[in-house]
């Protein structure tokens, strides 16, 4: 067997006969476990007519939930560091009346 096909349609990827491309996973020896967008009629068939050469080699893009997790775990780490800088240019203003200690500081922004 060439491929398998799974039940994912890229709505971006239409192939020559205007279907919707079908992600599949190579079976080669050289491109084992790749993806790419296939028709659903990606060499099928004996007859010429009938099966469609449209292949595109699947992008190793992230996924899309992935990604937002990641941009938002990176928000949350600068909105600590900014957290952190704000006490730091507080404790300047304080530190000569003992109120805010660097070490107290540092344990505040990594509870």
């Amino acid at each position: 067997m060439a491929s398998s096909s799974s039940i994912c349609l890229s709505l971006s990827s239409v192939c020559y006969e205007w279907e919707l491309a079908v992600l599949r996973t190579a079976m080669t020896s050289r491109n084992a476990g790749k993806k790419f967008w296939g028709c659903p009629n990606y060499k099928n068939g004996e007859d010429e007519d009938v099966r469609c050469n449209y292949f595109e080699w699947a992008a190793n893009d992230v996924d899309g939930r992935d990604l937002l997790i990641s941009k938002l775990e990176r928000k949350n780490q600068i909105e600590e560091f900014v957290a952190l800088i704000n006490l730091l240019v507080a404790s300047m203003y304080n530190d000569d009346r003992g109120d805010i200690l660097l070490d107290d500081i540092i344990d505040m922004a990594y509870r």
